[in-house]
């Protein structure tokens, strides 16, 4: 869980705070300084991506043992005559500590002679490989589908993506009973397989591109002292500016405006 939040929050800001600015920055709307930092289409892809981690993490708890293919040895058993590497379909055995329909025990009886689960190792690696993905996803919240566009101008992102991809490479090939790693590691077939799930993550993202603004819900309430509705893009932020400026400054007497329609400060220097 440490390693997860370094990835997530301490490391992730570091990757992303450093990303040059670009000339595309100038061509943006002003956003005044009342307005919610998290816009419609933020929300789109924090949910967007939540639900899909979520949902990619529960299907491999559940379903991994159904078709992640193992190559540890098949002779190898415990006192009851149990391999503790297979399932039942000959593929790798579940890591679920109990069975879900019952009370028994299903990988804790060989947790202590055989060492921490690899079928839990491989969810652990195919989880950190989304996140890493999902980095190249979060430098832009804008819908062009080339997420690696300019990449190769950060180096320091690029660096902090390699060193995080070294760091997983170790604490899950040698990382073992400390660090909670299968003893084995993953095989070449696992490590495919965990790295192209951690891809689908840029998949998701164009299509939640492609999905319309005006299709998503709305998720967070009205009302407070904000100065505008955060899943309102419709309006340009400059003219909801400009507007609510102007009827403030016209409220004070003698108030000069020409007559372009710009308000400009009295000044009382003299």
């Amino acid at each position: 869980m440490l390693w997860i939040n370094l990835i997530m929050d301490t490391l992730a800001s570091l990757a992303l705070a450093t990303e040059p600015p670009t000339e595309i920055v100038l061509d943006r709307r002003p956003h005044d300084r009342r307005e919610y930092i998290i816009s419609k289409r933020m929300m789109k892809h924090i949910i967007g991506q939540s639900f899909y981690h979520f949902a990619m993490v529960l299907a491999l708890v559940f379903t991994g043992p159904l078709w992640v293919p193992e190559n540890l040895p098949t002779d190898v058993v415990n006192e009851e005559g149990e391999n503790p590497y297979y399932s039942s379909s000959h593929h790798m055995r579940s890591g679920n500590a109990y069975y879900i329909t019952s009370t028994d025990e299903n990988y804790k009886r060989f947790e202590a002679e055989f060492g921490p689960s690899r079928h839990y190792t491989f969810v652990f690696n195919a989880f950190v490989f989304m996140q890493i993905f999902n980095f190249f996803n979060a430098r832009s919240l804008s819908n062009h589908l080339n997420v690696f566009e300019g990449c190769t101008r950060n180096n320091y992102f690029l660096s902090i993506v390699f060193i995080i991809t070294a760091l997983q490479v170790i604490i899950v090939e040698f990382g073992g009973r400390p660090l909670n790693s299968s003893l084995f590691g993953l095989s070449a077939a696992q490590w495919i397989i965990s790295v192209l799930i951690g891809l689908t993550v840029i998949f998701w993202d164009m299509l939640l591109k492609v999905v319309p603004l005006s299709k998503i819900k709305r998720v967070l309430c009205k009302g407070g002292k904000k100065f505008s509705d955060p899943t309102d893009e419709s309006k340009s932020m400059l003219s909801l500016i400009k507007g609510d400026r102007k009827k403030k400054f016209k409220e004070l007497p003698n108030s000069p405006t020409n007559s372009k329609g710009f308000d400009f400060p009295v000044s009382h220097d003299k």
